[in-house]
């Protein structure tokens, strides 16, 4: 995928960053799909992996861990 996933229009919340043993920074993130705001989290939040050589430079999304339809 490959993409920033910090795009305008995107709301997240509980992200967590561990140093991984590739020496690479690995977050794991609860976005809202399709730039739904928190009040619909229930329904449209997704689990994202995301990739950064830095801990404060952009992040890449690598892959959505767990789909907002797990929460239907």
């Amino acid at each position: 995928m490959n993409e920033s996933i910090f795009y305008q229009a995107t709301t997240s919340w509980g992200g967590n960053i561990l140093l991984g043993d590739d020496g690479k920074y690995h977050l794991w993130v609860s976005r809202m799909a399709h730039g739904e705001g928190l009040q619909h989290w229930g329904k449209v939040s997704e689990i994202d992996h995301a990739i950064a050589s830095d801990p404060m430079d952009v992040f890449d999304q690598v892959e959505t861990v767990l789909p907002k339809e797990v929460n239907e």
